[in-house]
């Protein structure tokens, strides 16, 4: 009976997204127009795609395989309640009711969301989170379960690795050599730097351009971090060319930015990507006791 209620829930979200639904989207990075706006959301079942805009593409732009704004079913990491996103927290115009708010987030970019109701939301809460399961194949699920991290999960021990944790913020501190495979196709020697000040994964050139002191360093907060997903599952990997690099490469997918990084071996990003769990783990067990003190 369980089942049957998971597949009834599955049809109502395709065929609702499918039809498409007004929601207001926040997204201060809008080249045109305001920061927030209600736009269509609405699901392209031939490519499995989650899409935003102020009108769905005309059959021209169809017929020129024009793809509109949003994210593929597969890229999405977590379905965030709330408005604990870069694009609710930095707009002019913040949402005034939290619970009314969801932030889709992958590498391409994250969408957040506001809906007229907590009822709503929660409803899409839901049937997003089983639209995703529902379009993953085994093999995927199993890779997912297996290597992926988010903070949907418990921590299991609160001073597990607290030591490994000391020793990485040391060496972030001094910064680690990675290539970092840039959303605008490049391919960089940079460092991977973790900042006290503004509590951020900061990712920095070794050797700047003119073009790159114009440019702020990329960079996620600690606690927006949503997923730290080995391979090259990532929108970064395809404008590099290097989905054949699985092995050594690894993704930090918050709601700012997805930072994508290669390291020299596939042991070298396996300890890495060990390692900032930790870390990431015990940073939010700190905060959590320093809210309870």
């Amino acid at each position: 009976m369980a089942d049957d209620g998971r597949e009834v829930k599955v049809r109502e979200a395709f065929q609702i997204l499918t039809q498409g639904v007004e929601m207001v989207h926040f997204d201060v990075r809008a080249k045109r127009g305001p920061t927030k706006f209600k736009k269509i959301v609405w699901m392209d079942p031939d490519i499995l795609r989650i899409c935003v805009d102020v009108a769905r593409p005309s059959q021209h732009d169809r017929s020129k395989g024009k793809i509109p704004p949003g994210l593929y079913l597969r890229d999405i990491g977590e379905v965030r309640e709330g408005a604990n996103a870069y694009d609710f927290v930095n707009n002019a115009e913040p949402p005034e009711e939290e619970d009314q708010c969801l932030a889709l987030i992958g590498t391409e970019r994250t969408i957040c969301l506001q809906l007229p109701s907590k009822f709503s939301r929660d409803w899409f809460h839901e049937r997003f989170q089983l639209v995703i399961d529902d379009v993953l194949t085994e093999m995927e699920k199993t890779l997912r379960a297996k290597l992926r991290w988010t903070l949907q999960g418990k921590i299991a021990d609160a001073d597990r690795g607290s030591n490994a944790a000391a020793q990485l913020r040391e060496l972030l501190s001094r910064g680690l050599q990675v290539l970092h495979h840039h959303p605008n196709g490049r391919v960089i020697q940079s460092y991977i730097v973790f900042d006290e000040n503004s509590k951020k994964l900061l990712v920095q050139p070794m050797e700047r351009s003119i073009f790159d002191f114009s440019r702020k360093p990329m960079g996620l907060q600690i606690n927006d971090i949503a997923e730290i997903r080995p391979g090259t599952h990532s929108i970064g990997f395809v404008r590099t060319n290097s989905t054949d690099k699985q092995g050594e490469c690894m993704s930090l997918i918050g709601t700012e930015c997805t930072i994508d990084i290669q390291l020299a071996t596939t042991k070298a990003r396996d300890l890495l990507a060990h390692k900032l769990k930790l870390f990431i783990d015990s940073w939010t067990t700190q905060n959590e006791d320093e809210s309870y003190a």
